[in-house]
């Protein structure tokens, strides 16, 4: 049973030492026969820094000063037993670059004698940014791809945590990796090599010509090259639940095949990287009654055009007389894009 304490200096060793079994209301704290207790595993300091441990794991949510009564909280992880890792991350807004930054520094001006997971999950990478991370300490890495307990899943994350690091240059991207953890290092290198790939088996003169060019390039790729995974679908038409793995990227590159989301963002990889560096979107809506994922890309001039593999209707090549379908996107009802 969870229950939400408040504390004071100190309590936090307290608490990760010996959990703080606290007895049940109406018992007699020193009473032989109090065999009822309420295990304390999540908390709140009284500067809103929020507590919650797993295991031998503490998950510490903390605004931008990282101060709790006077300690800041990597004293309070230092003052944690030998066998216990921390995952730490901020209070703060979604874009705030400069509160983790703040954060990285201090993790690497004032060692910890922990392993720190610093969790970016719930930031938006939707602007160029630029995280201090050179000097974090190799017990010290980061990643975008937490649950609540822990286990790290796989997702394409849909506020381009992936997209900005396939958008680094080569020196910042083996920097990035090395700050990684395992799991979230081993996928960002996969989008990536699918992205080199595709662009070193790209023509010179789709390399070198305008956003319209990669893009039917890609287009035409994906068309010839990736099935529509009917497999994955029910009868009316939509995911079967067992079979999110359609809709992941790397899948769909590797069996060929995927549903409209997992193409979307294969597409998405193909033209938005440091490489082809054409800004590609995903877009989520609905054609008909079903849910729907496809794709938005920014021409030369500016303009904007909706890209749909899905909506090919057996059709294996792109010329330019079908752009008006997809600038119009007909049939379909947006309702997100998804940078």
């Amino acid at each position: 049973m969870n229950e939400l304490k408040e504390i004071g200096k100190g309590t936090i060793y307290e608490f990760a030492r010996h959990r703080i079994e606290t007895p049940l209301p109406g018992r007699n704290k020193n009473s032989e026969n109090n065999s009822s207790k309420i295990v304390i595993n999540e908390w709140y300091g009284k500067v809103g820094t929020h507590y919650k441990l797993l295991d031998n794991v503490l998950f510490i949510t903390t605004n931008e000063c990282f101060q709790e009564d006077g300690f800041s909280i990597i004293d309070y992880i230092n003052q944690l037993p030998n066998d216990f890792s921390v995952v730490l991350k901020i209070k703060t807004e979604p874009n705030d670059v400069a509160g983790y930054n703040m954060l990285f520094n201090r993790l690497s001006v004032f060692p910890v004698n922990k392993n720190v997971i610093v969790d970016i999950s719930k930031f938006s990478f939707s602007e160029k940014i630029a995280f201090d991370i050179e000097r974090l300490p190799n017990n010290v890495k980061i990643t975008s791809l937490l649950n609540d307990t822990i286990e790290e899943k796989d997702e394409f994350s849909n506020e381009s945590f992936e997209s900005w690091a396939l958008n680094c240059d080569n020196q910042n991207f083996q920097l990035l990796i090395t700050k990684l953890t395992s799991k979230t290092a081993e996928r960002i290198i996969k989008l990536r090599e699918i992205a080199i790939n595709f662009y070193r088996f790209s023509p010179n003169n789709i390399k070198n010509g305008t956003n319209r060019d990669k893009i039917e390039f890609a287009y035409n790729w994906c068309c010839n090259n990736i099935a529509y995974d009917t497999t994955a679908i029910k009868a009316d038409g939509s995911l079967k639940l067992d079979r999110k793995d359609s809709q992941d990227p790397i899948l769909t590159f590797n069996r060929r095949k995927g549903v409209c989301e997992g193409r979307a963002k294969l597409l998405k990889i193909f033209l938005n990287n440091y490489y082809m560096n054409v800004p590609c979107f995903l877009v989520k809506g609905q054609s008909g009654i079903l849910q729907h994922t496809w794709n938005e890309a920014i021409l030369d001039d500016g303009s904007v055009i909706d890209i749909d593999i899905s909506k090919q209707k057996g059709r294996k090549a792109w010329n330019h007389d079908e752009l008006a379908y997809f600038d119009n996107c007909k049939g379909l009802s947006r309702s997100t894009k998804i940078i």
